[in-house]
């Protein structure tokens, strides 16, 4: 009998285990990129953003290009340091000159890394 319960048991907590995990995925939401606006430069500094999710930190600009998950960034979009929080897309220009679509694609692989 007790080995019929302790069976059980351990097929119920397996179940109820594996439940979890999909009705609410790995835990990890998938991360996308965002471009986050600070109020200025000194406020990236008192901003906390893990440094391995900072894909590109712009130093002439008050931006930073942050890959996170949607919490995350609406989390960030209530910090009194950052103005904005937008999800990066690409943006097609189209141009008269070659040497601006030139500029703008060398711009864009080094962004997207494709």
């Amino acid at each position: 009998m007790r080995v019929i319960v302790s069976t059980l048991l351990i097929v119920l907590l397996i179940t109820v285990s594996g439940f979890n995990s999909n009705a609410y995925g790995s835990g990890q939401e998938k991360k996308e990129r965002y471009l986050v606006t600070f109020e200025n430069q000194g406020a990236k500094d008192r901003v906390h953003i893990p440094q391995h999710d900072v894909v590109h930190d712009f130093s002439s600009f008050s931006v930073s290009v942050v890959e996170m998950n949607e919490n995350a960034a609406n989390g960030l979009a209530n910090n009194p340091h950052v103005t904005a929080v937008e999800k990066d897309s690409l943006v097609h220009a189209h141009s008269q000159s070659q040497e601006a679509d030139w500029v703008l694609h060398v711009f864009t692989e080094k962004m997207t890394g494709k």
